[in-house]
């Protein structure tokens, strides 16, 4: 008689190695230990066990990359067989990183044979001992993605004595025949222990391989641990940021080491490297907060800032990390400048409010034709406080960051500005001025230091400022009272649907016994905190309390009945390059259709699940062609002129 107990963990993840002697995450004891081996005529899986120097090949072998570390390609009709001979197995633990390109079928990754009978099955659907009859399913939600799953087995001593063990890679077992197909995808590593693991030093060969494949390690709390079982990042501190996490890091013992890292949920987005040596037992590592790539709320005094945040968190290093930084800034859905300028703003604070004076604003050093944005040198965790979170801003060369001090109502105290000039080229221009008939109008030679403005009353307040090549940007926001009432939880803008009104109501999760003062356009004025509005504009809404008030705007436009009312083509006429602007509403599939001046279809581009699209083309012959463009049952057409 037989039992077992069954433990299977899906998990996100990275490795490298440097040491004498390494150990998988710095855990001794591996009886099998495989990783892709590119240096060899046909690459394969190398046994980096101490004193086994065993290759395992198969025919037409092929490479691909994971976080810059090589797979072994498997393409569902080769297989890879580790001899585990008669080791005593019964208690086990087995790592296995992979990535399935068949997504629509389960997967067999792996199984064992004993004397030719097939024991433990682990698929992309589940874990299986079929002599123990006991499955272990799982939900792999993203299936693309890759993942390391980790089994751990303790089973009592069989009356049989065994004569063979196979471990067979990447092939489904013949008997008994199951209703899986041979994996068709990536192997890069496997590991396997003839004992239990505990929970610390699974974790531990977990965290090196989530660290060397850049897959995200989620289980338990997205917590990682270096090869002395210190945590390096705490999921549960750093919950919001837990998605897509990477990172550069060095691990003599844990055999670990590597200089540019990505994440291989989203490869090539953001890639992270560094020239400096690295000292051993360091770790810079990287998640973000699965927002969107497209523009936030608005935060007073502040450019937009894309959804999506970055937490940096540093560990070991006695100074901070330099690195460079490349962002592919193509899947950014927010609305650009011709010439679009990209920057880094980082919060040393680690907090994710980027409207304070220890805010840095980083500009990019170039963008590439394929949309790269590059930034070069960047310190983190220079003031040493363990973290930095960061964010993105897809804007022009100039512009202006102000952080606002607000008065207080209780207190005779009046606000005061810290305004930033970044970019740009000196001198430069800058303009205050408010609603109530306030103007400063100062020169300033360089932006090497904030610009105070003092003894500012409320209200609302507009910026401009313009450099020596004539560029300008312009803000406005209001100053409010810090000790008044909260601004009401109101959108920024509006769309009102044609022969609907709209219902706004400023009241909705707001304290007791406030004044309201609504005004719009046409002499409108309510003093309820409830209004009906019909006509698109911009509209004020004043709240007070014991004499203490704020100010806020809401913009309400109208809906437009075709989706595609801001299409611009450009430049036109042209020799032969133009691009194609699109700014919609909301996210939504649209179309491009090339015609030739005889009517020919020349070229289609589609994009989907955004509101800002930028489509490319050339063409060789001149003449006026005609850019159609569709989405659902909204068109638009646009001439296009090349001249050569």
């Amino acid at each position: 008689m037989k039992s077992c107990t069954l433990l299977v963990l899906l998990w996100v993840i990275t490795y490298a190695g440097r040491s004498q002697s390494p150990q998988p995450g710095g855990v001794k004891g591996a009886v099998q230990w495989y990783s892709t081996d590119t240096s060899v005529t046909s690459p394969g899986l190398r046994n980096r066990v101490a004193g086994n120097n065993n290759l395992l090949t198969i025919d037409h072998a092929a490479v691909a990359p994971l976080n810059f570390h090589p797979a072994l390609v498997m393409d569902g009709r080769q297989s890879l067989q580790v001899d585990f001979g008669t080791r005593d197995l019964r208690s086990a633990s087995y790592f296995t990183v992979y990535q399935s390109f068949d997504t629509a079928k389960e997967n067999s990754i792996w199984h064992i044979t004993n004397d030719q009978k097939t024991t433990l099955v682990l698929t992309t659907d589940r874990m299986a001992d079929l002599p123990a009859y006991q499955y272990m399913n799982y939900k792999d939600v993203v299936r693309n993605q890759p993942k390391v799953n980790v089994y751990v087995q303790h089973k009592e001593k069989d009356s049989l004595e065994l004569t063979s063990q196979q471990w067979n890679i990447g092939v489904r077992p013949t008997t008994p025949l199951l209703p899986v197909i041979n994996l068709k995808g990536l192997i890069p590593e496997i590991i396997a222990y003839d004992r239990v693991l505990n929970s610390r030093e699974r974790l531990q060969v977990a965290s090196y391989l989530a660290l060397k494949y850049g897959i995200t390690l989620t289980e338990p709390g997205a917590t990682y641990l270096n090869s002395a079982g210190e945590k390096i990042w705490d999921g549960y501190d750093y919950s919001t940021w837990h998605r897509n996490i990477a990172g550069i890091c060095r691990d003599d013992t844990a055999g670990l080491y590597q200089t540019r890292a990505t994440s291989s949920n989203t490869p090539g987005l953001l890639t992270i490297a560094t020239k400096d040596t690295l000292y051993n037992n360091s770790f810079l590592l990287w998640g973000d907060n699965g927002m969107a790539l497209s523009n936030g709320p608005r935060q007073a005094g502040l450019p937009l800032i894309l959804q999506r945040s970055w937490l940096m968190k540093s560990f070991g290093n006695p100074q901070p990390f330099t690195t460079d930084l490349v962002l592919d800034t193509r899947p950014v859905d927010a609305a650009l400048p011709v010439k679009p300028v990209y920057w880094l703003v980082i919060d040393p604070g680690g907090t994710g409010q980027f409207n304070s004076p220890a805010t840095e604003f980083i500009k990019m050093d170039y963008l590439d034709n394929q949309g790269k944005a590059y930034f070069r040198n960047i310190q983190w965790d220079k003031d040493r406080s363990g973290m930095d979170v960061w964010g993105v801003m897809a804007a022009q060369d100039l512009l202006i960051a102000t952080v606002i001090n607000q008065p207080s109502c209780a207190l005779p105290l009046n606000g005061s500005l810290q305004v930033r000039l970044l970019g740009g080229q000196a001198p430069y221009q800058l303009v205050v001025r408010n609603n109530s008939g306030l103007l400063i109008s100062q020169r300033i030679d360089n932006n090497k230091a904030p610009v105070a403005i003092a003894n500012l009353n409320t209200g609302k307040y507009f910026l401009a400022v313009t450099d020596a090549a004539q560029q300008v940007y312009t803000d406005s926001f209001y100053i409010n009272n810090q000790d008044g009432p909260p601004p009401a939880p109101l959108a920024a803008t509006y769309a009102l649907a044609a022969g609907r009104p709209l219902k706004l109501d400023a009241a909705a999760d707001m304290p007791d016994g406030l004044l309201w003062e609504w005004k719009g356009p046409g002499n409108f004025q309510s003093f309820s905190p409830q209004v009906t509005v019909t006509e698109p504009g911009l509209y004020t809404l004043h709240c007070s309390k014991d004499g203490c008030s704020n100010e806020q705007d809401v913009v309400v436009t109208v809906m437009p009945n075709n989706i595609l009312h801001d299409v611009t083509v450009y430049p036109n006429p042209s020799p032969a390059a133009f691009n194609a602007r699109i700014t919609l509403d909301k996210p939504a599939p649209v179309t491009m259709a090339v015609y030739a001046p005889d009517g020919r279809l020349v070229s289609v581009q589609t994009g989907n699940d955004r509101a800002h699209y930028l489509f490319t083309g050339e063409l060789t012959a001149s003449g006026v062609y005609e850019l159609v463009f569709t989405s659902g049952l909204s068109k638009a057409n646009k001439r296009l002129v090349i001249a050569k």
